[in-house]
């Protein structure tokens, strides 16, 4: 178990191999830059897009939302289905397309961004919701009893269920982002 309410996991890496798994994730960094230098302009700009795309739609299948690849492509040119539900599907894939955009944006301006701060992390989340159409930006209390609407400028004072997810209670939040910030 933790030691302290601040201990979020167990060391993450075995001890007994701790040196090579990090000479093995710094080989895997330098590869994976050495690949997108190769793509050129064009190429690597579509390879994005296909990225941010299969991105939303994973983010999006851990709500418990599925939207069809094709359904998010033809959102990003403003081409939305006929049937409500399934138009808010495109509606949320594009916000979190945007998001990921604005996300890039703010850090090619600020490089050394802390990307794992609580005041970044509480950014992403404020923009990502007010992007959102209004049907999502409800949550249902973990006992199923009540619906709440999300404070996006707030981390939250409730448990609740993210799909099948059931993340950190709202008690721990704090000691979570600070332990993550520092990870």
């Amino acid at each position: 178990m933790c030691d302290s309410p601040t201990q979020m996991e167990p060391p993450l890496l075995p001890t007994s191999r701790a040196e090579q798994l990090a000479e093995l994730a710094v080989e895997l960094v330098r590869q994976s830059a050495a690949l997108g230098s190769q793509f050129r302009s064009p190429a690597r700009e579509a390879m994005i897009a296909l990225l941010r795309q299969m991105n939303s739609d994973y983010s999006n299948l851990l709500e418990g939302h599925n939207t069809h690849p094709l359904d998010i492509e033809r959102a990003m040119k403003q081409e939305y289905a006929g049937k409500p539900a399934e138009c808010l599907l495109q509606l949320e894939s594009k916000a979190h397309i945007e998001v990921q955009r604005l996300i890039e944006d703010q850090l090619e301006r600020s490089p050394k961004t802390n990307i794992c701060s609580a005041q970044f992390l509480t950014w992403i989340h404020h923009t990502l919701y007010e992007r959102l159409p209004a049907e999502f930006r409800w949550i249902t209390d973990k006992e199923q009893k009540e619906r709440h609407e999300i404070v996006r400028v707030e981390l939250r004072n409730r448990e609740v269920a993210v799909g099948r997810h059931l993340p950190p209670t709202f008690s721990a939040l704090a000691a979570f982002l600070a332990r993550f910030a520092t990870a």
